[in-house]
């Protein structure tokens, strides 16, 4: 809650006492899976009451936040100049032509097809295969059930506390595909070893969460990968790239 009085701002902030982060075991986890179906399941009956509150934002989230590494931000004599914060052996690669720019796409869109990238071949074409194929994925997903996502459900946002969850930090909330926060859960933050299990034992229970309130289409499970490539995969790439300890 903040409020302004006599040229202050106040900002009351709860303190919540419970386990958050890493420290989550995956049973808290698929607790709070659960309970974030069985909430948008129940949400995803009644949109039309929600649909007046403006702070909410739309279902093209997902496509917006995907297309920004299918935009060029920076021109190549900005990224090899002084100002830019880009590592120095980025920056040589990029003048040796190792890594080359594709015009009006992202810096890491072009270095992803550069001969300098040595990210594995296997792991470029999933990407790729994204790109290629975005159009038709993203006409599928708009095919899955709408539902009001969190935005940034990650295990530092996930409080368990007293044998409950609490979820905080919905400033980025609003109507989106079924899965979207699954895909931010199963990867965000998380240890690279957990992934898997993340993913076997989460959505499931997630989309049982869902169906108790909303009947649901029958679905793949896999679509939910798929938008962990969407929402992560440039993001890992980058991550790798811009370490200067390839370990």
């Amino acid at each position: 809650y903040a409020e302004i009085k006599d040229n202050d701002m106040e900002i009351w902030m709860e303190y919540i006492d419970g386990v958050s982060g890493c420290d989550l075991t995956i049973e808290m986890l698929e607790q709070a899976t659960w309970e974030l179906g069985r909430f948008q399941g129940r949400i995803a009956k009644r949109q039309d009451e929600f649909k007046s509150i403006s702070c909410l934002g739309d279902e093209g989230f997902l496509e917006r936040e995907f297309n920004q590494w299918h935009t060029q931000s920076f021109t190549y004599d900005f990224l090899i100049s002084e100002p830019c914060r880009m590592p120095g052996f980025l920056k040589k690669m990029l003048k040796d032509g190792d890594i080359q720019l594709v015009e009006s796409k992202s810096f890491e869109y072009g270095c992803l097809r550069s001969r300098g990238c040595d990210i594995p071949d296997h792991l470029k074409q999933m990407l790729i295969d994204i790109d290629d194929q975005k159009d038709e994925i993203f006409d599928m997903l708009k095919g899955l059930p709408i539902v009001l996502c969190h935005r940034d459900f990650w295990n530092e946002n996930i409080f368990y506390s007293g044998g409950e969850i609490r979820v905080i930090d919905w400033d980025t909330a609003g109507w989106g595909f079924l899965g979207e926060d699954m895909a931010s859960l199963i990867v965000d933050g998380m240890d690279v070893g957990r992934f898997e299990e993340n993913y076997r034992r989460l959505v499931p229970v997630y989309l049982k969460g869902v169906s108790e309130y909303t009947k649901l289409p029958p679905i793949d499970e896999n679509f939910i990968l798929t938008m962990i490539l969407i929402k992560f995969g440039y993001r890992m790439m980058q991550q790798y790239m811009f370490s200067k300890d390839p370990e």
